[in-house]
């Protein structure tokens, strides 16, 4: 039998691994692994004898000349043709002619062909698919303080109002509501309009105005009538609450001018009345950048370094995730609706569309936000008017009535002592009380003069907003684009770039998938394969570790390619 005499191939490299196995190199075949490593090699010897796994080699050269390897391959022609890869640990001088090279295996690299992956728990990697919203587990990461990129102010758009053929809206953002206990003849005659507000019995009459002249019109008429105190209220509202039907009112009584251009009945019903449908974000509020930062990574786009903050502009606000919005050809951009029901203040709510995985066109109304009230108004009745109305029956009868109560009685008194002298003095007493009636009617009537105007209703903070916002967003709700300052930004788009997402799922490592490296941690790797049980530990230890593989070896370490995923 013929023995045959193993020969020790020494190659010795440089290349940029190194033995902590946090970096390693993939290859798509053996021949290629072999011909990169080849290209790599500074000295290489032959003719070696047997060269033991994980030990030292004497080489016959000067120290000097290798001291820059940093790795070695080596096989055993003629007993087993295996390349190992191995990691130089140390260099030693001998003498002038030799050096001690000691090295350890690469696990990784010299069975990389030989390992069959299982699934187990990945701890982290970098995603095949980083659709917006797919990854959103917590990162543990520091956002620093958020910053509005954007704002959008949202309120109902008089233009929005569809009150059929033949009607256009032409008046303000706002309008003068007034709820009366009755209605009156100069006012608003008509007895069927609705008392079925919001699907919830009123015993109130809701009328609407355009402006502040038509407000004091309108509590001018009722003022005439004599039924001020029919006034119960008076708020601002939207028009989107009122028909299309107004009327308008012109007349006069005596010599006060009634003169009302827009009067507007509430709309009845059992629904809540869409203020505006569809509110679309835009582009603008899109997070295409961060503080002007551009992520390259979409899980930045994401709650928490991102977040749509909705303000009632009166104390509540909350916060809708970008992530959450369903997107699509129809749909590019998140949408809000705005709902109310006409009340003293006012009930509106902002509610997203297509939200939280609602998609009903009524938007996910749990999920919204109550709008603020608008103020309630004050306003001054005429009191002398009222009241000069109210008496203008009785002045007369009041005071003719005096005088004959008095004569009667004075007379009917005297009838025992003489009827004429006691008739004449009836008549004086009757006269004297006659003029005390008619002094205190005058008196009433100049009490009434100089009494001041009675003030009603009141005003609440929403008026502040009507102030600071105008007809843009006034007691309604604004839209902030909130997200990371672009420092915090870039700091964790970095960060996602080098080391993937956390995305805790049991599955296969998965070492490729993106153009130049891929990185991947796990917990309790699970690999087998027909290898050294110590090497196969190594192997489960850099997956658990965590790793990043590189795809490309003369781009190793350069983390400013664009790393995009590769089908």
């Amino acid at each position: 039998m013929i023995k045959v005499q193993p020969q020790g191939q020494i190659y010795l490299c440089k290349t940029p691994l190194e033995s902590d196995y946090k970096n390693q190199l993939t290859f798509s075949s053996r021949q290629a692994q072999q011909a990169y490593f080849t290209s790599t090699v500074v000295k290489s010897y032959d003719n070696n004898t047997y060269i033991r796994k994980d030990g030292g080699v004497k080489i016959n050269c000067n120290a000097e000349e290798i001291r820059t390897c940093n790795y070695m391959f080596y096989r055993n022609t003629g007993f087993d043709n295996r390349i190992y890869y191995c990691f130089i640990t140390s260099i030693e001088y001998l003498s002038e002619n030799s050096t001690m090279v000691r090295f350890e295996t690469d696990c990784f690299q010299t069975w990389y062909f030989d390992l069959v992956y299982k699934p187990c728990f990945i701890e982290r990697e970098h995603v095949s698919d980083d659709t917006l919203g797919l990854h959103t587990i917590p990162e543990g990461l520091e956002t620093g303080e958020y910053i509005a990129n954007n704002r959008q102010n949202i309120a109902p758009n008089p233009d929005d109002i569809d009150w059929g053929a033949g009607y256009v809206y032409e008046g303000s953002q706002y309008l003068i509501a007034f709820q009366v206990t009755e209605l009156t003849e100069h006012i608003y005659s008509v007895a069927n309009i609705p008392q079925n507000y919001n699907g919830i019995y009123s015993g109130l009459f809701i009328l609407g105005v355009d402006n502040a002249d038509d407000a004091l019109s309108f509590i001018r008429g009722y003022a005439l009538e004599g039924k001020s105190e029919a006034i119960v209220s008076c708020f601002l509202t939207y028009p989107h609450f009122f028909n299309a039907g107004y009327r308008q009112v012109i007349g006069n009584k005596d010599g006060q001018t009634i003169d009302v251009s827009r009067l507007y009945p509430a709309k009845t019903g059992y629904t809540a009345n869409l203020l505006r449908s569809n509110i679309d974000m835009g582009t603008g509020m899109n997070f295409a950048t961060l503080d002007g930062y551009t992520p390259k990574n979409n899980k930045l786009k994401t709650y928490p370094y991102c977040y749509y903050l909705a303000d009632n502009n009166a104390g509540l606000t909350t916060t809708y995730r970008n992530e959450l919005f369903i997107r699509n050809p129809l749909h590019p951009n998140p949408s809000f609706a705005v709902y109310g029901a006409i009340s003293q203040g006012n009930s509106t709510k902002l509610v997203p569309r297509n939200y939280g995985g609602d998609d009903t066109a009524s938007g996910n109304y749990q999920e919204g936000l109550q709008g603020g009230k608008l103020p309630v108004c004050a306003w001054a009745s005429d009191y002398f008017l009222n009241w000069e109305t109210q008496n203008a029956i009785n002045m007369t009868t009041s005071g003719v009535s005096s005088v004959v109560s008095g004569a009667v009685s004075g007379g009917l008194g005297g009838l025992g002592g003489g009827l004429v002298g006691a008739g004449v003095g009836a008549i004086v007493g009757a006269t004297t009380s006659g003029l005390t009636a008619i002094m205190g009617i005058l008196g009433k009537t100049e009490t009434a003069k100089i009494m001041p105007d009675t003030a009603r209703g009141n005003a609440n903070t929403s008026d502040l907003n009507i102030g600071y916002f105008g007809n843009q967003a006034g007691g309604l709700f604004t839209l902030k684009a909130m997200s990371v300052r672009a420092e915090y930004a870039r700091i964790i788009d970095d960060f996602f770039s080098m080391y993937g997402y956390k995305v805790n799922i049991v599955k296969t490592p998965q070492i490729t998938g993106r153009q130049y490296w891929n990185y991947v941690k796990t917990v309790d790797c699970n690999i087998e394969g027909e290898v050294p049980q110590e090497d196969l530990l190594t192997v489960r230890n850099i997956f658990n570790q965590g790793c990043t593989f590189w795809h490309d070896a003369t781009n190793m370490y350069n983390y400013n390619l664009n790393n995009s995923i590769v089908s």
